[in-house]
């Protein structure tokens, strides 16, 4: 999935959202992943909103991409949260 890194995060925001998604996979899916990592923002041209991308790999599940859009103080929507498999 492509991201073009429309906002900069700090490392305290990616790490809370990262955070956010990790929770939110593991209770929808599975917490047997093996590579979760955050892959860059975007704009989500649905909700005009820019989205955090994260690549997730599982052992038994296979991959997926993880979404999250972000609001003005860069803080991650937990509605608006998908996971869409590769």
């Amino acid at each position: 999935m492509k991201s073009t890194n429309l906002k900069q995060l700090t490392e305290s925001q990616e790490l809370t959202i990262s955070t956010m998604m990790n929770e939110s996979f593991s209770k929808q899916h599975s917490d047997d992943w093996n590579h979760f990592s955050f892959n860059g923002t975007r704009l989500n041209f649905s909700t005009m909103k820019p989205e955090c991308i994260f690549e997730i790999h599982t052992e038994e599940n296979g991959s997926f991409w993880g979404l999250i859009d972000i609001n003005e103080s860069n803080k991650g929507l937990k509605r608006s949260i998908k996971f869409i498999e590769q």
